[in-house]
């Protein structure tokens, strides 16, 4: 999963029993981890707090389950063979495209002011940041990435920039085509998979560390 899906996932309230569910507003830690998730790697993660720890598994985790989802999978399967191991992050951006369009289907709190406490907390959390998510904050906050997915030309201007920032040679830059091309079955492949996502991820909200 992407950024978006991450973030929504570490602020799901207990109460899942309404489909638009009240994102829990007391959750930086949380929303903190969720996104360091991509940044810390291995054992890493046991220098910091114990919500960020949690914070961080759990974006494992549901990475994980995603990852061997048939629906997942299948959404994989529709773009071109040349994409080959960048199929994954299309998939991922994606879905965040279909997340921030329909996001008022989702939850009861506008995604401007979700996107905005995002930002806050990681302001807060400066200082524990990976360095790589440091140096991507400023842009992110300033042009508002999060609330940008709604548009699919910013989906493509994400995806130029990822494909910069990668060290191997990828064609990310033309992947915008595939979300064109694919749109309706991607979309009904995400309407599909995204509510057993929220599902799996409450049931793991009270895991400890490991």
């Amino acid at each position: 999963m992407n950024y978006l899906a991450h973030l929504y996932l570490a602020a799901l309230p207990a109460d899942l029993s309404r489909r638009r569910v009240t994102l829990t507003d007391d959750c930086e830690e949380s929303l903190v981890g969720s996104l360091m998730g991509d940044f810390v790697k291995g054992d890493g993660y046991y220098q910091y707090s114990t919500g960020i720890q949690q914070a961080i598994l759990l974006h494992r985790r549901i990475d994980a389950y995603s990852n061997t989802h048939p629906v997942y999978r299948r959404s994989k399967r529709r773009i071109h063979s040349s994409y080959r191991h960048t199929k994954g992050i299309l998939v991922d951006l994606f879905y965040d495209h279909f997340l921030a369009r329909d996001w008022d289907q989702y939850t009861v709190e506008p995604l401007p002011a979700f996107t905005s406490r995002v930002y806050q907390a990681l302001e807060v959390h400066w200082g524990i940041l990976p360095r790589r998510l440091q140096s991507i904050l400023p842009p992110m906050a300033t042009d508002d990435w999060l609330l940008a997915y709604r548009d699919t030309a910013n989906i493509g201007r994400a995806l130029t920039g990822l494909s910069r920032r990668l060290s191997h040679e990828n064609k990310l830059n033309r992947g915008l085509d595939e979300l064109q091309a694919n749109y309706l079955d991607l979309e009904e492949d995400f309407v599909a998979f995204f509510p057993r996502l929220v599902d799996y991820a409450d049931s793991l909200k009270d895991a400890a560390p490991d």
